[in-house]
């Protein structure tokens, strides 16, 4: 017999208490006088001897309680024979958790160090012809085959921090399909990791292969760092006051006071703020700065924190704009509803031309284009503007009362919109505005209970058909559909049902309308931040001349790689994964070419931020009912040697747990019954 944790043994020693209690337990006695006594000293002796054999009784059950409850604890088993063991060659895959949580420190030595040590220790007690896989957080190509032992050995040597988590169900399920591809009976795989709380989730292991778990442990570290950040307004213009809303947790029992926020702005500090955060708690906080250059700009948000520093900073890359590019197609004379909005305010450039005099090439240098009360399409502008809100555009359609239908539908049908049936002059008034929906979701701190709602004279009536893609912004208070938007590709289409004059409705001049075409203009100019989380697949579109010669280059530094990407249309669209492991920004730029066409921002995932982890207990709690999972300790010596045994032995911890509570059971019914 042998032990998986030998140095529970000393424990033994406790067994030296129920003996000191049987030999220091004496009785007090007292002395009775009797005329004869020879009768009372038959009956002493007599009773002597039967507590004498009941205190024994009681003493051997008490210390062989002890003594099986302290070899349950040291994992006793019985090695099989080599010739039982021997069942065929071992195939064995190996998981090293190399994220940056494994970075803390434990007896003088990183996680990540001695999660290398054991791989080494489990793989060296295996036989030489065996077969191995070493996973990390990489999920590399090289680590979808197996290797052999001196290999592996020379892999793990290597292993260095990944910005990548993992859950175990994906490595779980990695390791199942290499093992799948082979014939043998011996399959077994090790995880090794400080298993943080939540990646334990949802792991359905294949019951094909022997899982071995071993937590790595060290004192919880407290961290404090920057979740996420976003700007309160939706468009960054020259000169403009931006708000930058910052989101800052605190993964510790501490309260944090006084502490400091900082930000840089291409390069240099533009604020400060102090902030306070409650234990185990987050809060907001806001960053007021002005936009001084068009183009891309790079903001560096962080605060001050010595523990843990991969999440103390957050890079945000955004598009600021000279003016948002405006074009009003009209049948004629300029619509005067649309100069009142755009043509007085400096940060838009509004352009109205007749449908006759268009330039359809020119289309993608606008951010907005409103079709006002035209009486009909042509076919080549229902092809520009289906391209253009293809590639990303903003378009509002205002068809005028009793215009060709059968050219509106057809642009509507494009977008996978509702179709026109026919117009209604039955006057009605709009309804409460969807305050949900993006085009009014910060125009109200409050909806005034009185406001004054537009009313309707003629309006066109859309099909009931049911359209995934449709969002109601305005409806009549019968439900008809007043305004609504619908999604395309990667632009935006809002389809009026009234006319942009003040002869069919109320809502050109209703105070709705300002607000509600300004939004629209601005949510698809094109110049939200470009964001990108390591550890997951980001697909993002770059404006820019696409063609077969047009292939992006992404630069960090001296780092230089060709991400996967495809056109679009006049855009490229990148799929970023596993080739961006660096936190910080990246610029896109084309062959041959260090002129950025746009800029990246990479940041760490925050799933390693918040330090809770997982304890043995816990773990083998969550998986008692998994045969085929073990939750082994990894602070024992020789662990390699001892865990790998366990695949070819007979367990017997469970035996002694029940014969530990058979003899205190046997204790206390001799307590009970013998008298």
């Amino acid at each position: 017999m042998q032990f998986i944790y030998p140095s529970f043994l000393w424990a033994l020693a406790a067994i030296a208490i129920p003996v000191i209690i049987h030999l220091f337990q004496f009785r007090r006695y007292k002395t009775v006088y009797f005329s004869n006594v020879n009768f009372l000293k038959q009956v002493q002796q007599e009773s002597s001897s039967r507590n004498k054999l009941k205190h024994l009784l009681i003493l051997a059950a008490r210390v062989l309680a002890v003594a099986c409850l302290v070899f349950a604890f040291a994992q006793p088993f019985i090695p099989k024979r080599a010739q039982q063991a021997a069942t065929g060659k071992s195939f064995v895959s190996i998981y090293i958790d190399n994220s940056f949580s494994m970075k803390r420190v434990d007896e003088g030595f990183s996680l990540l160090d001695k999660a290398k040590q054991t791989a080494a220790g489990i793989t060296k007690s295996y036989n030489d012809d065996d077969r191995f896989q070493l996973i990390t957080n990489d999920f590399t190509g090289s680590q979808q085959r197996l290797v052999s032992k001196e290999e592996l050995l020379a892999a793990v040597d290597e292993v260095n921090f990944s910005s990548a988590p993992r859950s175990v169900d994906e490595v779980g399920k990695r390791q199942s399909e290499i093992l799948a591809t082979e014939s043998g009976t011996v399959k077994t795989a090790y995880l090794l990791s400080d298993f943080q709380k939540g990646m334990e989730q949802h792991f359905l292991p294949d019951t094909s292969v022997r899982f071995n778990l071993l937590p790595f442990s060290a004192n919880n570290t407290a961290n404090l760092f920057i979740d996420s950040c976003w700007f309160y307004e939706p468009i960054q213009l020259v000169n403009q006051s931006n708000t930058l809303i910052v989101r800052i947790k605190n993964s510790s029992d501490d309260a944090v006071e006084g502490g400091r926020l900082t930000m840089k702005l291409n390069g240099q500090s533009k604020a400060i703020s102090e902030f306070d955060v409650a234990a185990e708690g987050s809060v907001f906080d806001t960053i007021q700065f002005t936009n001084e250059r068009a183009g891309w700009n790079l903001a560096e948000i962080s605060v001050v924190d010595n523990e843990v520093t991969f999440d103390d900073s957050y890079f945000v890359a955004f598009q600021v704009l000279e003016k948002v590019n405006v074009l009003s197609i009209t049948d004629g004379a300029p619509n005067r509803f649309m100069a009142a909005v755009f043509a007085g305010n400096p940060q838009f450039q509004l352009e109205q031309m007749s449908q006759s005099n268009l330039n359809f090439e020119q289309f993608k240098a606008y951010n907005f284009i409103a079709v006002a009360n035209l009486g009909q399409l042509s076919s080549g502008l229902i092809a520009a503007l289906s391209t253009y809100v293809a590639e990303g555009g903003s378009l509002a359609v205002f068809p005028a009362y009793q215009s060709e239908l059968s050219t509106y539908n057809k642009l509507f049908t494009n977008f996978g919109a509702q179709n026109i049936e026919a117009f209604s002059d039955v006057a009605t008034e709009a309804a409460q505005p969807n305050i949900q929906q993006n085009i009014f979701k910060d125009v109200f701190e409050k909806v005034p209970e009185n406001m004054r709602l537009p009313a309707v004279k003629k309006y066109a009536l859309f099909s009931k058909t049911l359209s995934p893609l449709r969002e109601d912004i305005l409806q009549t208070r019968e439900g008809n559909t007043l305004v609504a938007r619908y999604g395309f590709k990667a632009g935006s289409v809002y389809v009026s049902a009234v006319a942009a004059d003040e002869q069919n409705s109320e809502l050109p001049v209703n105070a709705l309308f300002a607000p509600m075409l300004y939004k629209m203009a601005v949510l698809n100019a094109g110049s939200a931040a470009q964001l990108h989380t390591i550890g997951y697949r980001t697909v993002l579109p770059v404006n820019t001349l696409a063609g077969k010669e047009n292939v992006l280059r992404m630069k960090n530094g001296n780092t230089e790689f060709i991400p996967q990407q495809y056109n679009s249309g006049s855009q490229t669209v990148l799929v970023l994964g596993s080739d961006v492991r660096d936190a910080g920004f990246y610029n896109v730029v084309r062959q041959g070419s260090d002129s950025a066409v746009a800029v990246i921002a990479a940041n760490y995932n925050r799933t390693e931020s918040v330090m809770r982890f997982n304890s043995t207990d816990e773990l083998t709690t969550f998986f008692e009912s998994k045969d085929n999972v073990n939750v082994v300790s990894s602070t024992v010596s020789s662990i390699g040697a001892a865990v790998q045994s366990l695949d070819k032995a007979t367990l017997l911890w469970k035996f002694f747990l029940i014969a530990a509570l058979l003899f205190l059971a046997a204790e206390l019914l001799l307590l009970r019954f013998w008298k």
